[in-house]
């Protein structure tokens, strides 16, 4: 069974086995035999913490099983998808790790117990005050592994445990302004100030990559007429189109990555469904979901079922409930069959119609009563009864 060291304690990890399981093994020295009564009510799955159980407890040893989902990929496994901006953009997502939570739990800060779901970094294991290792850290400890964490994201390649105790040479710029650190909050802030850094020279390189593109295009149309016709054309679009939106898709997964939802909508406005890249498409209709007017528990079951793996029909029809082409999502949810994504469209058009002072009285209340009377059909279809469009 293989063993990770996150520069403090070791712990065996099993493989992931057929029923998408890993086994975390832990020796008499790092759980308290007479006090794991509570332990089970801390291994429930939430915003940060994978799903486990306790299994094969005895004197000298306790095993806990963790259930990956499908929808969870491995963060080294998840990194090799990212530029190196988006990378560093990842990094902050990491901080609640070192963060002292109130109910006692610490997690296994390793790179091996963290995955990734949505665009959401999750553990696996966790300790549980002193009665399951990890313990709570110190303020010491944890810099030492935010520092390697960090450090290890940028370059997978390095052992981080380590990269924790100090023993990998930090010749880097970053490992060096990095090593000069001495609290979480100097460390976050330094961590902080690269990241901005690098996304503004990645905005001077592009846009010196625009111009030298638009020199040489210009200079080749002087060559012959029917190639430069060509290539102006391809430059055109290139210039106008491919780069901007490639420019916007950077823009906007850098919002996303500080949950500037709005900003993130505004940058992809201009594109459409089809055009977008699945990644692109995915921060898009999570954005709209995030704006939309549903009840914080709605939005939490409309999120828990959309990931980068969603379907492009899913995605595309929360991305038209946001840009109000409410015609066009009903006409994608009946294609999915989904009874409730059908009431939430015809619940918008329902409210659009309403809020028109523009439309002729007529036309405007035989539309209200369609789509109320849909509103009640499918309100019953979904095991609802009265509503507020029945008085009506």
């Amino acid at each position: 069974m293989p063993t990770y060291n996150d520069g403090y304690i070791q712990l065996q990890v099993s493989k992931l086995d057929d029923q998408r399981q890993r086994v975390v093994t832990l020796t008499a020295a790092q759980f308290q035999e007479g006090h794991l009564t509570e332990y089970p009510l801390f291994l429930v799955a939430d915003d940060h913490y994978l799903a486990g159980t306790l299994q094969n407890q005895s004197d000298d040893q306790v095993q806990v099983a963790y259930t990956i989902p499908e929808t969870a990929i491995s963060l080294k496994k998840y990194l090799t998808q990212l530029t190196p901006i988006a990378v560093l953009a990842l990094i902050p997502q990491t901080y609640w790790l070192f963060d002292q939570a109130p109910d006692g739990r610490q997690a296994f800060i390793h790179p091996r117990n963290l995955y990734v779901i949505g665009n959401q970094i999750v553990a696996m294991h966790r300790g549980f005050n002193e009665v399951v290792a990890p313990n709570r850290e110190g303020e010491e400890q944890r810099v030492a592994q935010l520092r390697a964490l960090a450090l290890w994201m940028i370059d997978p390649s390095l052992d981080y445990g380590k990269l924790v105790a100090g023993e990998v040479a930090l010749k880097t710029t970053l490992g060096q302004e990095l090593a000069k650190a001495t609290t979480l909050a100097e460390i976050k802030q330094r961590l902080n100030e690269q990241v901005d850094t690098q996304v503004q020279i990645n905005h001077q390189t592009e846009v010196t990559v625009k111009r030298r593109r638009y020199s040489l295009m210009k200079w080749v149309s002087w060559v012959a007429s029917i190639i430069a016709v060509i290539l102006i054309g391809l430059s055109l679009y290139w210039g106008l189109y491919t780069i901007p939106k490639q420019s916007a898709i950077i823009e906007a997964q850098a919002d996303y990555q500080v949950a500037n939802y709005s900003q993130v909508t505004s940058d992809l406005k201009r594109y459409g469904t089809r055009s977008l890249p699945q990644a692109a498409r995915y921060i898009l209709a999570v954005s709209y979901i995030k704006q939309d007017s549903l009840s914080a528990d709605q939005q939490k079951v409309v999120l828990k079922n959309i990931s980068q793996k969603s379907a492009a029909i899913q995605l595309n029809y929360w991305i038209y409930i946001g840009r109000a082409d409410y015609q066009r999502a009903l006409s994608l949810a009946k294609n999915m069959g989904d009874n409730e994504y059908i009431l939430h469209a015809y619940a918008k058009l329902y409210t659009e119609t309403k809020n028109d002072d523009t439309m002729n009285g007529a036309t405007k209340q035989k539309r209200l009563n369609n789509y109320r009377k849909q509103i009640n059909a499918y309100i019953k279809k979904l095991g609802g009864s009265k509503n507020e469009f029945e008085s009506n």
